[in-house]
Parts: structure tokens; sequence; C-alpha cells
């Protein structure tokens, strides 16, 4: 089935092959990042299926405006895919400045982009919310000071949320359970895959 994709971080790496591939699938994504220009040459090859928004993960407000406008040309988000991240070099994480910026991207970037779509998701029925993580976030990682405690932060979202289910390094899937819409709760089941 097509789907309907959001994804952040997606101007390269991980998150530019999973839009190029949902894309390739027949699907719509929807992309936000602090740069677009990478996704021209998709957004050309997929006229109307690819949305860009050019945003920090960091300031909530654009993202629910990028949110609510895929919403809106999309009609539904069966998937939210957070995968902006910042990992700098050791010398780089020394202070908590620069803790406090990793953070900023890699956790509560994942919250900001739950927070704005759940509401959507719930109305909807159901769709699945990932977070790209890292084995360093469970292991550690000499050298990754401010990166490898961002990713055991975003490991232990699902469960202080009380919104998803761990699964595995990779995803989270959130499915409404209707016993509970009044409270507007959201309880999961684990996600394989997209699909």
């Amino acid at each position: 089935a097509v789907m309907n994709l959001f994804i952040t971080g997606a101007n390269q790496g991980i998150g530019y092959y999973l839009a190029a591939q949902a894309l390739e699938e027949g699907n719509a994504v929807s992309v936000l990042d602090v740069e677009t220009d990478r996704l021209a040459a998709l957004a050309a090859a997929h006229p109307g299926r690819l949305l860009c928004h050019r945003a920090d993960v960091r300031d909530a407000e654009a993202v629910r405006r990028a949110v609510e406008a895929t919403a809106a040309q999309f009609g539904r988000i069966d998937a939210a895919i957070h995968n902006a991240c910042l990992c700098p070099k050791v010398q780089e994480a020394r202070d908590s400045a620069s803790h406090r910026a990793v953070f900023d991207v890699n956790y509560f970037g994942a919250l900001h982009l739950t927070q704005c779509v759940l509401p959507h998701m719930r109305r909807q029925g159901g769709g699945r919310v990932f977070f790209t993580c890292s084995g360093v976030g469970i292991t550690g990682f000499a050298g990754l000071t401010a990166y490898a405690p961002s990713k055991a932060a975003l490991e232990a979202l699902p469960a202080k949320e009380q919104i998803f289910t761990f699964l595995s390094v990779i995803g989270f899937e959130a499915q409404v359970d209707e016993t509970l819409a009044g409270a507007g709760a959201a309880l999961s089941e684990p996600a394989q895959a997209l699909k």
C-alpha cells in the first residue's frame, strides 16, 4: 500500500536514502532538514510526491508547521521518522553547551516530532513513529561523550512517554487504543518495518 511518510534529517545519509527508496516504491514523502538542496533531483524525479521543509527540529513550532502542511497536502501521515542527528567530534563536545546542542537535535527533535504527529495519528486511527537510534546509546562509546547519552535518552523516550513500546534500536510504532481514546492515550505494538 502507498504510504505518506514524514522524515527529519533527510538531506543526506540515512534519511536521504530512506526518502529516495520510499519515493521509488511509490510513496509520498515530506522531509524536514536545515538544508534541502540535495533533495532537488528527487523532487524533480517524483513531482508532487516530495515536500521539502527547510527547518530545524529544535524549533517545535517549525516542526508543527511542517507536520500540519504535510497532513493538509497528503491527507494523512502514516509514518514519521526522526533521523535528524548531531554527532560532534570528541574535542567539540567537552562543554555543557555542546551536550545541550546535541540533545536539542537528537532527543528534543524526536520529542517535537512525536508531539506534532501523534494528534494526526490518533485522529486517523493509527500510524508509526520511528527513531533512528544507535547501539552506542546502550553500550556507550569512547569519545562520543554527547552523542551516546543523547541516543540513550532517545531509547528511553518511548517508556517515559508511555506512547511506544521498545522494539529495537531502529523503531517504534504508535497505535491508538480506542479504550483510552477519552484520555487521549496511545499504546503500541512492535513495528517490524514501515510496511
